[in-house]
């Protein structure tokens, strides 16, 4: 599994998350959160990230396989 950088109030527990999925997207759409990191039985599971962060992470990894290939 890759490692990944996390602060303690990007991680979020799978039961709290799926209970207070809508206010998690809120923060995403807001701007007061850049990840959410899903855990459940204290392995990572997830990251809920906002639509443009995706696609910002998409195109970022896109460009890189142009430019290796």
């Amino acid at each position: 599994m890759s490692e990944i950088s996390v602060r303690t109030d990007e991680l979020l527990p799978a039961r709290e998350a799926s209970r207070g999925l809508g206010k998690a997207i809120e923060r995403l759409l807001a701007g007061s959160a850049e990840k959410y990191v899903i855990v459940n039985r204290n392995q990572v599971q997830a990251v809920l990230l906002s639509v443009d962060r995706y696609a910002e992470l998409a195109r970022g990894e896109a460009l890189k396989t142009r430019q290796a290939a």
